[in-house]
């Protein structure tokens, strides 16, 4: 990417993510405006409760670094290594390594249905897997996982809240940007709760479910990343 980039992203994470993805835009050269349009807030599960042992799980999947850390805040433990770890994405994996020191299986698609069929390729039948993930994620990989009768156990350790809707909602025109990224189904919620969209936009989201929301809400989508990170959506833009 060169450094005198035409490209200017409003950038619509939750605030500490969007600072992340912020300054790795701007080593590429592309300027950007944080807009957080979503917050997290961590739950607690009494399902991991001192009791609990993580170590009888041959599997844990974890779907997004916010996941891997809510879980380490709740759980704070070493996986043994006869407990392997899945991860979607390279983020999500290396939050994995941060924390537990090796991630096992890597997923290379975004979407819950597609990385349920890598997860069924690797883990075996009756075997039995600890699912982290937000409280709004969708069923499709424990539903999945168990009609393959491996015996998946979810855990909701966060959830993603859009931000609330605004009266006087800030004009799209007034921001100083030609592209919007959008990594969630709820970032897009709370970016049309606060947002009045009065101008056309280069818009790309990450994966089926945030495109098809993008969709039903009206907003035309110029390009879509199956690549679940910052980098899937910068090769889609250019």
């Amino acid at each position: 990417m060169s450094k005198k980039s035409d490209y200017r992203v409003l950038v619509t994470r939750s605030s500490e993510d969007s600072f992340e993805w912020s300054d790795e835009l701007d080593k590429l050269g592309i300027g950007s405006t944080i807009f957080p349009c979503i917050y997290l807030e961590s739950i607690e599960n009494s399902l991991l409760d001192s009791s609990y042992n993580i170590n009888k799980k041959e599997w844990i999947i974890f779907t997004s670094k916010n996941g891997v850390e809510s879980f380490n805040k709740i759980k704070n433990c070493e996986i043994d290594s006869y407990t392997k770890i899945a991860a979607i994405g390279k983020s999500t994996a290396e939050r994995c390594r941060n924390y537990f020191n090796r991630v096992d299986y890597i997923g290379k698609k975004s979407d819950s249905r597609s990385f349920s069929e890598e997860l069924l390729s690797i883990i075996k039948r009756g075997s039995s897997v600890l699912l982290v993930v937000a409280e709004n994620a969708s069923d499709v990989i424990e539903f999945r996982l168990n009609s393959a009768e491996i015996f998946c156990e979810r855990v909701n350790t966060y959830r993603t809240i859009p931000f609330e809707k605004l009266e006087n909602k800030k004009l799209l025109s007034s921001f100083n940007i030609n592209t919007i990224f959008f990594a969630s189904p709820s970032s897009i919620i709370g970016f049309i709760n606060q947002v009045e969209v009065d101008v056309k936009k280069d818009i790309y989201t990450i994966g089926p479910t945030t495109n098809e929301t993008a969709k039903s809400l009206g907003i035309e989508v110029t390009g879509m990343s199956r690549e679940p990170s910052l980098a899937g959506l910068i090769k889609v833009m250019k």
